[in-house]
């Protein structure tokens, strides 16, 4: 089994600001999902739902999560080394049944396409929320169709390479 991590993707915001004194069952505040947050009137497509390549560059700085404490800064590269460790990891933990469940479908199509839903927290450092096995590939933005057709486009690049492959070997 190989992995090929494409190195984009979607940010996605929530559409109002977390405020712990505020109602708890603000879903608006809590959740990033963007079905719930483009029905709120303070939802923006510019403003809640950006391109990652866009955002996750260079260095990245948290200020201090408390006074007197010292502020969070990583670089983009080393953002990126966590996120495919979590990634690797994660296949590595469900490959029998990724597997299985790839061998069964390669009569349609020899990859997989995964998608990782991750989040960094105030330190900058990346939790995984979900993996989806059959991810959207519907595009209402153009942020989404940046990122998804980039996506879909090495997909077949790499399908097609491994098809050539196939045939100088054997």
């Amino acid at each position: 089994m190989t992995i090929f991590l494409y190195k984009d993707g979607l940010v996605r915001l929530a559409s109002e600001k977390y405020d712990a004194s505020k109602n708890f069952h603000d879903p608006y505040t809590h959740l990033t999902n963007y079905s719930l947050n483009k029905k709120n009137a303070n939802f923006s497509n510019e403003a809640h739902k950006l391109r990652l390549n866009d955002c996750l560059k260079g260095i990245m700085s948290q200020p201090p999560a408390k006074k007197g404490k010292p502020g969070v800064t990583k670089s983009a590269a080393e953002i990126w080394d966590e996120i495919e460790a979590i990634v690797v990891k994660t296949i590595i933990t469900v490959q029998p049944q990724l597997q299985q469940s790839i061998a069964v479908a390669r009569r349609r199509s020899p990859t997989a396409v995964l998608g990782f839903d991750i989040m960094l927290d105030a330190k900058l450092k990346p939790w995984m929320l979900e993996v989806n096995h059959t991810p959207s590939f519907g595009s209402d933005t153009q942020v989404d169709a940046q990122v998804k057709t980039g996506l879909i486009r090495n997909t077949l690049e790499i399908i097609q390479m491994s098809v050539e492959h196939r045939k100088r070997v054997g």
